[in-house]
């Protein structure tokens, strides 16, 4: 697989004739068909286009939203004294733990208390204490 427009080109290319193919064969050739009838099929083809394109908008931004907290993850500790907020405190974190949340906190713009709420019901969700 390639990410590169211009090496993919003629796999496109192949995937474009193979799809007028099946519409040849399916529909007939698109000089025997009324032009409203011919439009109406571009427009519920230009639909299907944008809502598989809404689809692909979101799963990568859910990708790049994880790629965030991995980066976050895995970046060094800028000082191994983090100092959690009082509503952590409560769960002694070590240091590296408390900097690790800090951060998931800073990339996904919640609170800290947002994130343990979401990590206990993800849990309890997990093991089956909820549904």
């Amino acid at each position: 697989m390639t990410l590169d427009p211009i090496k993919a080109w003629p796999a496109f290319r192949k995937l474009v004739r193979r799809q007028l193919a099946v519409g040849a064969r399916e529909y007939g050739s698109s000089s025997d068909r009324p032009l409203p009838e011919t439009l109406d099929q571009i427009a519920e083809e230009l639909a299907d286009v944008s809502g598989w394109s809404a689809v692909a908008f979101a799963r990568i931004e859910a990708l790049k939203a994880r790629a965030e907290i991995l980066e976050a993850a895995h970046a060094p500790t800028q000082d191994a004294e983090v100092a959690a907020p009082a509503e952590l405190q409560a769960f002694r974190l070590d240091a590296d733990t408390a900097a690790l949340l800090l951060r998931v906190c800073r990339t996904l713009r919640l609170s800290p208390s947002d994130v343990v709420r979401f990590a206990v019901l993800a849990l309890a969700k997990r093991y089956g204490f909820v549904r």
